[in-house]
């Protein structure tokens, strides 16, 4: 059914709107595919490393571990590096890499030198400091300069490159290896890797006569990554280590221990290189406590810190085709068009639009009635776009110029909005060919009188009226012819609209002045268009649908238009009469901005098809009863009864008893006994746990005289031997610990008369300390002792004399902390990776007795990391 059009009906209501409600009616039926940022390139990126607390900490021999800049050369054999290897083997700064640490202040970094490897920075040092304590590593760090790669952050991927080296190095020299060139690569899914090509040499904890040189293994996997953000501002992210378990085939020195809150590993083949240094367990958790060396081998955070660049917008323009039979083409493209600005009226971006427009129309004056060629670019690709402006000559001025303008959809080409606007320049070849000179024609002859003879009045009468009233807007031209294009209960009415003549459109009913933005189409009852009069607008929520028809998708050009409108059906009614309507975008519907309105005419079959109806029948479904379905009874359902309908009985249910159910007893029902039921012992019925690792160390300031405790230390002179007495602790565990370098001596049951006997471990000459703890690791007491050797290096005591040199020696009496036999081992490597509670313990040395035992009063645990 065709429905033609009727004359121009103007159409208001009293509702107001501005000019941006209208706009939005359109654009809600775009989605932009606005793509993602894409990958950039990052220079001058910084890595940023401890490696693990580990690294930089008090080691058991050598006096700590610590990093140096570079490729450490050959030091010859396994040995303590000194200040004549500064320069040739220790190196604080080397090309791209240095080495930091914080200042003293703890505002900034210092790069230590090859004295200061082992200090702090608050004062002191590390060295032998084989513990978990916050004063037990210097947190240096590896910093190499320079890296170079690409970046995308919203695809969370990235590559970067570091030109550089450094070296690691363990017990003060004895074992080191080198990493060099780091790449660090992350994936999409936030997981990644940074590996390096390591060098080094190997070495024998066991045997410190073995030395070779190790050969050079490329792209070993220093760490796995996981959950790593890639940021405009870099990278930063833990390293996974906790819960890693050794692989069954990397034969390391000591075995593995899970299932404490620090355990874990490093990469499978960073273990395998360090089997070959003899640094393996080192790498991964082995036995040992909370306050052991065993947390300062988790891997610490890695930095990858840069910049991303905002990258420049830019646009290219391009003439590539220009006759008169094809009109002018212009290429037009994007790059960088990232993180679009709102429109002019506040919305989001969705998209772009681009036009070839008369350089006299200023820019915030451009619209689809006055451009010579638009386009919509709905699609933006990695922030690039191209398209193809074509103007047909009828659309160009031979004696214009023209520019390209570029601006955020949907809205206008003013203020943040407007991205582009260039003129663009026609060569004489182009504007020759888009505007030819016509052929001349043959000249008729000349005659000596007029071709018309000329009247003396004027063709047509004037009249004293003007014909027509004069206006302050153009008369709209164009006519719009509606189709019912399909009926159907679950979709609703559609209706196509077809345009055409439309080149002269009337000021949009808005509060911005904007000139037009193509038409509307809309559905409206026809009794508000019966209504109007010319103080009635109305919005878009007067219709019961509406469409914009937009000049930047091709859908309106040139005056003309085709457009599909589908109306549901819920918003219909079988009984109203509604009308079709077009009026000019973006604005409100008034008198001035309504362009046509043609009635709907449904037949009575659509109308059936549209709005289905159940018809009625003559007679019920089901024939009604004189009697209720259901037939009354005169009686209950149940007979009532006279008597209730359990039987009552004299008795209860269940027969009293004249005695309780359970008989009573004269006599308690366990007889009591003159005796305590388990007779006591002379020994306590169970041995006290002993406590598992070791306690916080005491420091040197606990050592003063007033502090008094309820420990007795008596320390054989002649045997090396200390009897240590708390009568308070009897039949529980204590700890000790001796002093100048500490060391602990294990945990010793107290009998039941609070003795016990340990032995002492080798000591240098000089004075020393003993300390006692109780079995939760707060001090007992102390007692300051005197070891002295003389010139001939003879150690004398009441008992005889024991040949010595620098320090004593002896075997093992006592226990380490697990409780397993200890003795005392000559030149070589501390046991690594796993703990040493235990420690060789002295021969016969002269102890001179300093003060008299003290103690200090019980005090909590305290450093710890």
């Amino acid at each position: 059914m065709t429905i033609r059009n009727q004359h121009s009906r103007r159409v208001r209501t009293a509702l107001a709107a501005v000019a941006a409600s209208a706009l939005a009616l359109g654009a809600l039926t775009l989605t932009p595919q606005m793509a993602s940022a894409a990958e950039q390139p990052v220079s001058d990126v910084t890595f940023d490393w401890a490696i693990n607390n580990e690294s930089t900490g008090g080691s058991y021999f050598g006096g700590c571990n610590f990093l140096s800049a570079g490729v450490a050369g050959d030091a010859g054999s396994a040995r303590v590096w000194t200040a004549a290897d500064n320069g040739s083997l220790y190196a604080s700064s080397e090309g791209n890499t240095t080495i930091v640490r914080p200042d003293a202040a703890g505002t900034g970094l210092t790069s230590p030198a090859f004295a200061d490897r082992c200090a702090l920075a608050e004062g002191g040092n590390v060295n032998g400091k084989a513990s978990n304590a916050a004063n037990s590593y210097t947190k240096s760090r590896v910093q190499i300069s320079d890296g170079a790669g690409v970046v995308n952050v919203a695809d969370n991927t990235a590559r970067i490159d570091w030109d550089g080296s450094f070296t690691v190095v363990y017990y003060g020299g004895m074992t080191y290896w080198s990493a060099s060139d780091p790449t660090l690569t992350v994936a999409a899914d936030g997981t990644g890797t940074l590996t390096a090509d390591l060098s080094g040499y190997g070495a024998d904890m066991d045997d410190p006569s073995v030395w070779s040189t190790l050969p050079a293994q490329q792209d070993v996997t220093l760490a796995t990554l996981s959950g790593v953000e890639v940021t405009d501002a870099g990278i930063t992210v833990t390293p996974d280590y906790l819960g890693v378990e050794v692989p069954s085939d990397i034969g390391g020195r000591n075995a593995q221990e899970l299932g404490q809150a620090w355990s874990g590993a490093f990469p499978a083949d960073f273990l395998e290189f360090q089997v070959a240094t003899g640094q393996s367990s080192y790498w991964y958790s082995t036995a040992g406590g909370e306050n052991s060396i065993q947390p300062r081998k988790v891997a610490a955070p890695f930095t990858a810190a840069y910049e991303v660049a905002a990258p420049e917008r830019s646009t290219a323009v391009e003439i590539t085709g220009a006759s008169a039979a094809d009109g002018l083409s212009v290429s037009v493209s994007g790059a960088n068009y990232l993180d679009l600005p709102n429109s002019s009226i506040g919305q989001p971006a969705s998209g772009v639009y681009a036009a070839l427009v008369d350089t006299s129309i200023a820019d915030s004056e451009v619209s689809t009635s006055n451009t010579a060629a638009v386009a919509y670019i709905r699609s933006i690709t990695d922030g690039a776009f191209s398209t193809t402006l074509t103007a047909p000559v009828s659309k160009l001025d031979a004696d214009a110029s023209y520019k390209v303008v570029v601006w955020v959809a949907h809205g206008f080409a003013t203020g943040d909005a407007l991205l582009y606007s260039e003129p663009i320049t026609l060569s004489d070849e182009q504007r020759d060919a888009l505007f030819p000179a016509p052929e001349p024609e043959p000249t008729e002859e000349p005659t000596t009188e007029p071709t018309e003879e000329p009247t003396t009045e004027p063709t047509e009468e004037p009249t004293t009226e003007p014909t027509t009233e004069p206006t302050t807007e153009p008369t709209p031209s164009g006519s719009t012819e509606v189709t019912v294009a399909g009926v159907d209960a679950s979709s609703g009415l559609s209706l196509t609209f077809a345009g055409s003549g439309y080149t002269t459109l009337p000021q949009p009913a808005n509060s911005s002045g904007a000139p037009a933005m193509g038409v509307y189409v809309g559905v409206i009852e026809t009794a508000l268009l019966d209504a109007m009069d010319d103080t009635t607008t109305y919005e878009s929520s007067a219709l019961v649908g509406a469409d914009w028809v937009n000049p930047y998708t091709g859908a309106f050009a040139n005056g003309a238009f085709t457009s599909t409108l589908t109306v549901g059906a819920a918003g219909l009614d079988r009984d109203t009469a509604y009308s079709a309507i077009v009026w000019v975008a973006h604005g409100n519907i008034t008198t001035a901005t309504l362009l046509s309105s043609s009635p709907v005419e449904l037949s009575d079959e659509q109308k059936a098809v549209l709005f289905p109806t159940t018809e009625p029948t003559t007679e019920p479904t089901e024939e009604p009863t004189t009697e209720p379905t259901t037939e009354p009874t005169t009686e209950p359902t149940e007979e009532p009864t006279t008597e209730p309908t359990t039987e009552p009985t004299t008795e209860p249910t269940e027969e009293p008893t004249t005695e309780p159910t359970t008989e009573p007893t004269t006599e308690p029902t366990t007889e009591p006994t003159t005796e305590p039921t388990t007779e006591p012992t002379t020994e306590p019925t169970e041995e006290p746990t002993k406590p598992e690792g070791e306690p916080t160390l005491a420091t040197d300031e606990l050592f003063t005289a007033d502090h008094e405790g309820p420990v007795d230390f008596d320390i054989a002179d002649d045997s090396g031997s200390v009897t240590v007495t708390a009568p308070a602790a009897a039949g529980s565990w204590i700890g000790l610990s001796v002093h100048s370098e500490p060391q602990f001596l294990g945990w010793f049951l107290l009998d039941e008369n609070g003795v016990a006997t340990a032995s002492l471990p080798e000591l240098s000459a000089g004075e020393h300390h003993l300390v006692a703890y109780d079995d939760s690791g707060e001090v007992l007491g102390y007692q300051a002792f005197t070891v002295v050797v003389d010139d001939e290096g003879t150690a004398t005591t009441d008992g005889g004399t024991t040949d010595t040199d620098e320090t004593t020696t002896g075997s093992a009496a006592g226990t380490t902390s697990n409780g397993q036999s200890s003795t005392s081992t000559d030149a070589g490597l501390a046991s690594t990776g796993a703990e040493s509670n235990g420690a060789l313990l002295a021969g016969a040395v002269l102890l001179v007795l300093a003060v008299t035992a003290l103690g200090i009063a019980r005090r909590r645990q305290g450093a710890g990391a």
